[in-house]
């Protein structure tokens, strides 16, 4: 056909299985139109017959389905205005146009640039290609491999994804336990969009089909969870939920990289990117994951570590290291090796590890050692109770609490960090508790004033507690505006305050012009009442004075104008210990010029026709020295001057 079929009745061929002869041989490069519900089948023999597609098949009427039997292949047009064409792919195909398709795929079929093949359900045998600029739809359910059972699990459907894929229909695959051979592998390099609450999984076999994801998996609608089974790999892809969240059931490689902003359940691994951010609603970690740098994870249900550990003997370790941020959220406990780090999990936190409720690291199963190793910040910044963490901590950066308790019940070493208390008013602040009887005290000890809140001469605060000690920590440093002392109880550490710093008031930026006079007055306050304050000069330009008043003068002289000049003063209390507070302020200095002096001229007498010649000079007082210009006012005629040495003649 070059010109118009149009197809209203019923088609059927008896085929030659060995050849094209024999049998029906439909070549289309004109118009084949689809007007009913038809179908294109063999009435005798086994053998093949081939409908060719190089122009434009097309189904323009009837609501339901028109189905070729015949071995069908396509470079050209298809398009469905009116129900759906169930095609007998015989040959790689390449789709352009708009269809709605139901059936198996059994050949190679590609979605060309701007073509949409909406497939309404079926069954994927070869392996299916949307090209950059093509739209699959998959709006049914979609089987990977569906007879793989009858062929020994060997077969293995691709759909390869450059351009949108709208997931909208369940996904299914039939796996092979042992390689990738046999079931499904998705490779998105485009846009996989998810549309509903749907699942991929597995209906037969155990084994192993893969999501391998490089371009972005988005779930755009439905306020439940997608369910992807397949073992899932991110390399460098992007993973966002703008609605709902994605629950990954399967396996997720160790390998994986993940950008963008989604939320998930189910196990996880590999890396969440910098500017990443993953809201994990809780699941099983039986391998690693890393948050990089600029990467953020929240935690905000209950996290297992190695959860089937007991059914490996205790020999699975999970990890998960931070170099980003962490919101602890939720519960984590794991299933520990009692005697090795082996077997259970350990966190390695060299970020931001952030409790934001009260909530609990234990141990659900064994009675072996988790790890929690900080050389980052790990801290309690909300949550009106208790936070507790039954691992073991080894803390070798900053542990503490800003709100309530932070208690470590599991064994610790503080030797090579700092506990830190957040400190936000009267009765308001951070406690650290320690188990062990004693709780061994070692490190450093520090503490922080939060919302501007400075606390009175004589306040007390209990940071931190156990039912006994021994030891004290190496160094203390106090929060800047105040001076603090450590009392060692026999239950409790408790910080007082010894002296309140003073606050130097700020001082307005200076402008004078040279040899002018400056004065000022230096003001501060302090809480502590009858305390005397001293004002004094820490560094500034040379000739400025500062009394102990806090009076300040200064008249720049000549070299120093024009400048800019950074002054720092310090005002100190008598309190004990004395405390001091330092403010900065700008003079600038602007040159002003000085009239220069011309030297005394002498007057001269001479008779006609005799030469007058001497130098005049000048001084200039100004710096940077100025150019000097010499003029005659009034000369008599014949008379010149040299603008440049003052030569008259």
């Amino acid at each position: 056909n070059y010109g118009t079929v149009i197809w209203a009745g019923t088609i059927y061929g008896s085929g030659n299985a060995s050849t094209h002869g024999g049998g029906g041989i439909i070549y289309n490069a004109g118009l084949w139109d689809a007007v009913a519900d038809l179908s294109m089948g063999v009435y005798s023999g086994a053998g093949t017959n081939y409908f060719i597609n190089t122009g434009t098949l097309e189904k323009t009427a009837a609501t339901g389905t028109s189905t070729i039997g015949w071995n069908f292949s396509s470079s050209g047009f298809i398009e469905t205005y009116s129900g759906t064409f169930n095609l007998n792919w015989g040959g790689p195909s390449v789709l352009f146009g708009k269809l709605t398709l139901s059936g198996t795929i059994s050949t190679p079929l590609t979605i060309a640039s701007n073509a949409v093949l909406n497939l309404s359900g079926g069954d994927l045998e070869s392996a299916l290609t949307v090209a950059q600029g093509g739209t699959l739809i998959q709006s049914n359910t979609l089987h990977f491999a569906y007879n793989n059972y009858a062929v020994g699990s060997t077969n293995t459907a691709c759909l390869t994804n450059y351009g949108k894929v709208i997931w909208a229909g369940t996904i299914d695959a039939s796996a092979n336990s042992s390689t990738h051979g046999g079931g499904g592998i998705i490779y998105n390099a485009g846009l996989w969009d998810a549309v509903a609450d749907l699942s991929m999984s597995v209906y037969s076999g155990t084994g192993t089909n893969y999501f391998i994801n490089t371009g972005t998996l988005e779930k755009t609608a439905a306020t439940g969870t997608s369910t992807i089974g397949w073992t899932f790999d991110s390399e460098a892809g992007t993973l966002t939920t703008l609605s709902g969240y994605f629950t990954f059931s399967g396996t997720w490689s160790a390998r994986s990289v993940v950008y963008g902003n989604a939320t998930v359940s189910g196990p996880i691994a590999g890396i969440i990117a910098s500017n990443g951010v993953i809201t994990w609603l809780g699941g099983d970690m039986e391998n690693s994951l890393t948050v990089a740098q600029g990467g953020t994870l929240v935690q905000s249900n209950t996290l297992h570590f190695v959860y089937n550990n007991y059914a490996l003997g205790y020999t699975n370790t999970a990890y998960l290291t931070n170099y980003g941020t962490v919101v602890w959220a939720g519960t984590i406990d794991a299933s520990a090796n009692s005697s090795t780090h082996g077997g259970g999990g350990i966190i390695y936190n060299a970020g931001v590890w952030n409790a934001v409720a009260d909530l609990s690291m234990g141990v659900y199963s064994g009675s072996g050692t988790n790890y929690f190793i900080n050389t980052g910040t790990l801290e309690k910044t909300a949550g009106a109770g208790i936070s507790t963490m039954g691992w073991t901590v080894e803390n070798r950066g900053i542990l503490g609490s800003q709100t309530n308790t932070l208690s470590l019940t599991g064994n610790y070493d503080l030797s090579a960090g700092t506990l830190n208390s957040g400190i936000n008013g009267p009765g308001n602040y951070g406690i650290i508790h320690l188990s062990g009887s004693p709780a061994v005290l070692t490190g450093t000890l520090s503490a922080n004033l939060n919302n501007g809140y400075v606390p009175a001469t004589g306040s007390n605060f209990d940071v931190l507690t156990y039912s006994s000690e021994s030891g004290v920590f190496t160094n203390f440093l106090p929060p800047f505006a105040v001076a603090m002392q450590t009392n060692y109880g026999a239950t409790k550490l408790t910080l007082t305050v010894l002296n309140v710093r003073p606050v130097l008031n700020t001082i307005a930026d200076q402008n004078l012009d040279e040899l002018t006079t400056l004065n000022l007055s230096a003001s501060a306050t302090d809480m502590d009442a009858g305390q005397s304050l001293a004002f004094a000069l820490v560094s500034g330009p040379g000739g400025l004075n500062v009394s102990s008043a806090g009076a300040i003068a200064w008249m720049p002289d000549e070299t120093q104008g024009p400048s800019t000049n950074l002054v720092f003063l310090k005002v100190t209390d008598n309190g004990t210990p004395p405390l001091s507070a330092t403010n900065s302020f700008t003079i600038t200095v602007n040159e002003v010029n000085v009239a220069p002096a011309l030297g005394t001229l002498s007057d001269w007498t001479v008779n006609p026709g005799q030469t007058i010649s001497f130098t005049a000079t000048a001084t200039d007082a100004d710096l940077p020295t100025n150019t000097l210009t010499f003029s005659l006012v009034a000369p008599p005629p014949g008379a010149s001057l040299d603008s440049s040495n003052g030569l008259f003649n």
